[in-house]
């Protein structure tokens, strides 16, 4: 008798036991499957998610700002909602551009789309090996965005570190001394269409004396805050002289350009006659040559408080044709003197170095902490793109 009741038992009562313990198994199983999936972005009860729009790197201004255009769209058409940028600074971007890096695009949002300031916000997203900016719409109430992908990144401000760079602008005024040429009888029968002309006007300037003049035009705000800024920062250099593009590093003609190089003379021995004679269209255009340089290096003077015994490097690098190094020195005799000015740094702490000719005329700013080596030269490197002063601007 209690060997069947013992088999009956085992046959009933332990597949039963077996089924509750996997019933109850299975809600663990369950939680544990849900804790490693990724969380989701909130939603709102309203409506609308977390959301980013964009991702985009150092890219063209043109570019940059057809993404921002259609951003201000999406934030248009959810009012209720808030822009977030979240900007990653590049391991090579200079210690100069990060303020513009930041700022620059939440800016042209506010400034030329029109959207209210509180609604567009920037999140310094720290360090990544490049720049990048992401365009993220928040509902209201919602949590903004956090950084991901970071580097850790320092600048070693113990040895020379540069801060800033530009090329220089340069801009072409041509000159109109084309004149017609007339004989004699061309000659008199313009001097008697000038007296004729003269006859005719004279009643109508008789009736002009009598009028009242009109006034210019009064300066606006806006004008006045430019003329104030070019009056501060801008630096230029105005010479006469024919317009020419700087030839490439490796342009095999690119010795040529300094008068008396043996090497252009020797250059020239291989031309072949085929070459010789072709003749220009006509002579040169002639014209009055500007080159310029926006000078603000106010936001140093942080960085110089931190390094009191610090000193300033200029390094110039000028080129063979429109950017000669003589009007470069004379840009840099500007920009040491608006240093000066600016900053209220002595002039011995501020040093410049002539880089050498170069294919991209420009300058490079350095700070050198005490006892470190003066930065070298590198005419060779093509000056570094920062950024546009805003999305849409040249």
């Amino acid at each position: 008798m209690r060997g069947r009741m013992a088999t009956f038992l085992r046959q009933t009562l332990l597949p039963l036991a077996l089924a509750c313990l996997c019933v109850a198994a299975a809600p663990v199983r369950e939680c544990r499957a849900q804790e490693q999936e990724p969380a989701a972005e909130p939603s709102n009860p309203l409506g609308g998610t977390r959301r980013k729009i964009d991702e985009y790197g150092k890219i063209g201004h043109c570019d940059e700002t057809a993404r921002l255009d259609n951003f201000a769209i999406e934030l248009q058409n959810e009012p209720a909602s808030k822009g977030y940028l979240l900007v990653y600074v590049g391991k090579n971007d200079l210690p100069s551009w990060t303020d513009g890096i930041l700022q620059r695009a939440a800016h042209y949002l506010v400034d030329s789309r029109g959207l209210d300031a509180e609604r567009v916000k920037v999140i310094n997203g720290g360090y990544r090996e490049s720049r990048a900016i992401e365009l993220w719409v928040v509902p209201e109430n919602f949590p903004p965005p956090e950084p991901s992908n970071t580097v850790e990144f320092k600048l070693d401000r113990t040895k020379a570190y540069q801060w800033d760079e530009d090329n220089f602008n340069v801009a072409f005024d041509p000159d109109d001394t084309e004149e017609a040429e007339t004989d004699g009888a061309e000659e008199a029968v313009a001097e008697e269409a000038v007296g004729e002309a003269v006859a005719a006007a004279a009643p109508a300037e008789s009736e002009a004396a009598d009028a009242v003049e009109e006034e210019p035009e009064a300066e606006s705000a806006e004008q006045a805050e430019r003329r104030r800024e070019e009056e501060k920062y801008a630096i230029e250099v105005v010479a006469r002289g024919v317009i020419e593009d700087e030839p490439d590093d490796d342009d095999s003609g690119a010795e040529q350009a300094e008068p008396g190089n043996a090497a252009a003379a020797v250059a020239t021995e291989g031309a072949t006659e085929e070459d010789a004679a072709v003749e220009p269209e006509g002579p040169p255009t002639v014209g009055e040559i500007t080159i310029s340089l926006w000078w603000n290096v106010e936001p140093l003077a942080g960085e110089l408080k931190s390094a009191p015994d610090s000193r300033v490097c200029l390094i110039y690098y000028w080129g063979v044709k429109s950017a000669t190094q003589e009007r470069v020195k004379a840009m840099v005799e500007q920009a040491i003197a608006k240093t000066e000015a600016q900053l209220g740094i002595k002039r011995e702490r501020i040093i410049a170095i002539d880089g050498g000719r170069s294919s991209d005329p420009g300058v490079e700013l350095w700070v050198v902490p005490p006892g470190a080596e003066l930065p070298k030269p590198k005419p060779g490197r093509k000056r570094n793109f920062g950024f546009y002063t805003m999305p849409g601007e040249d």
